[in-house]
Order: structure tokens, then sequence, then C-alpha cells
């Protein structure tokens, strides 16, 4: 009976999973702040973007660039092997790692992703928090590859917060969710720890502010591009 309920965890509940959130979405309103400036992002870029977003504003980036051959990192942690499969069925690639469980293995291959310029997303207060602090990968990887990161803001007008440690948000059928989109931020490739450190805390800063306008967006009752 485990080994059904957990067959029936990694390649069920992944699909069902998906479905129930394409239909949510289909009747939340959608506004994007700096669309240009994301777009440009994707079509102009000469090196690889590290995108960044909270981890309990995750489901909104999911759903928005699905498809898109975006990697993203996912902790080696039991929870880690769901959220692997579920990304996967959005068209994400996962590289798996975190802080705590691989990370060696997975920041080389985040090196040679950004060598060869693709797109690496990362929820940077992951897998367990503390929520809203950076932790080093992203702004390692931006100092050791030269790469530039973009942050992504998340609000929503009317949600769901789950009781987790990131206190995950799920919008509510017929809400507003708005992203909003800042950067690039670049960490010098001299940056010592210290220096380190004071990017992690501007970046946990500057994406605070980033979901605030993106807050205040989502419950404008109108709003115009």
């Amino acid at each position: 009976m485990k080994k059904i309920l957990i067959w029936l965890q990694n390649n069920v509940a992944p699909h069902v999973g998906r479905f129930i959130f394409w239909l949510l979405m289909l009747t939340v309103r959608v506004r994007v702040i700096n669309r240009k400036h994301r777009e440009w992002q994707y079509s102009h870029r000469k090196k690889t973007g590290i995108y960044c977003f909270w981890h309990g504003n995750m489901l909104v980036p999911y759903h928005a660039h699905r498809n898109q051959g975006v990697h993203i990192v996912i902790s080696r942690h039991r929870d880690g092997e769901l959220i692997s499969r579920v990304v996967e069925r959005g068209g994400y690639l996962p590289v798996r790692g975190s802080s705590t469980r691989g990370g060696m293995r997975a920041m080389k291959e985040l090196l040679r992703l950004a060598g060869e310029g693709d797109i690496i997303a990362f929820t940077p207060d992951g897998p367990r928090g503390p929520a809203r602090k950076f932790k080093d990968g992203p702004v390692y990887l931006s100092r050791t590859a030269g790469v530039p990161i973009y942050l992504m803001g998340v609000g929503f007008s009317k949600c769901w917060r789950m009781k987790d440690w990131s206190g995950l948000k799920v919008p509510r059928p017929f809400s507003t969710v708005s992203a909003s989109y800042i950067g690039p931020y670049q960490v010098p490739s001299d940056a010592g720890e210290e220096k380190l450190e004071q990017w992690k805390e501007k970046l946990s800063e500057e994406l605070d502010k980033a979901d605030a306008e993106a807050e205040r967006v989502a419950k404008l009752k109108e709003w115009s591009e």
C-alpha cells in the first residue's frame, strides 16, 4: 500500500495539481509591470539571466514562464522529488541541489549552464528558509560566472496562504495577480565575503520592494501599463 501511495504521489499528483492550478489561473487577471523590460531580457540577452523570486510566491512565476526552457534549482530534500516532477511537467529543466544538500554539484552544473547562456531560476530563500532572506547561490553564481541577476516581485489582490515556512501563496479564483520585473544586478567578480553579504541584504530589500509594488498594482481597481 505504501508503494502505491508513493507512486501516486510521484506520478499522478503532479499532473492533477498542475491541471487544477491551470484551471485556477484561467480565472485570474494578470498584470505585468515592466513587460517590455522582461521581454527584452529574454530576446536580447547575450548571457544567461539569473531570475529570483521568493519561495512563497513561486506558483505565479512557475505558471508565467512554463515551457520556456528555464533551468530551475530544486532541493535534494525528500519533497524536492515531487517538486522536480511538477516543474518538469511545466517544461522546466530541474537542477537538483541546495545550500544543504548537493550544493557543490549543483553549482558546477549551474556554472556550465551559465557559460552556455541558459536562463536559471532560483528561490533564493529556499528550500527551508529563513523566509525572504537571500542565500549564497545566486550571488555566488553572478560573481563567478559574470552574469546578471533579475528580480521578479509578485503581488496578489486576494490569496490563500499555506501554513508552511514560506507562507506559500495561492491566488483566489477571479482575483488579480501582478508581477514586477527589475534589474539587472551584477555582483562584481572581486567581491569578497563581506561584499557578498552586503549584496544578499541589498537583493533581499530590492525583492521586497518589487513585491510591495506588485501588491499595490494588484489591488488597484483600474490599471494600465
